[in-house]
């Protein structure tokens, strides 16, 4: 079975193409990332959601908010975060169940958000 994940960067090196350089930085003096590596956090929530999804073998809708609702290592501020709560904004989320036909939407953070279920007709 086929796992997919996402981080705000892409997975496949079809995708990855088109990407912006890894190793492109924040040139804006004026942001707080600047100097900074531009898919840093990306690639750091990416290695964190893999190790977690490691230790399963099934993900049912509670594994998987769990994972979504994660706050990284230090469960501090920080780009290992998959879920950057209400401070930082993490702005919509989205779960997907092809098995029942089922995707659940979120507007706001995984950790506090009431999701919404929308069902496909077979």
């Amino acid at each position: 079975m086929s796992r997919e994940r996402h981080s705000n960067s892409y997975v496949s090196e079809r995708m990855r193409k088109v990407q912006i350089d890894t190793l492109a930085v924040f040139s804006d003096p004026t942001c707080h990332r600047f100097g900074c590596l531009v898919l840093q956090s990306s690639e750091l929530r990416m290695r964190r959601l893999e190790d977690l999804l490691s230790h399963l073998v099934l993900i049912g809708e509670g594994e998987l908010q769990s994972i979504m609702s994660d706050h990284g290592l230090e469960k501090a501020e920080g780009d290992d975060m998959i879920c950057h709560g209400p401070t930082v904004g993490t702005v919509a989320s989205t779960q997907y169940f092809p098995k029942y036909r089922l995707l659940r939407i979120a507007k706001g953070s995984p950790c506090s958000a009431q999701y919404q279920n929308v069902e496909f007709l077979p």
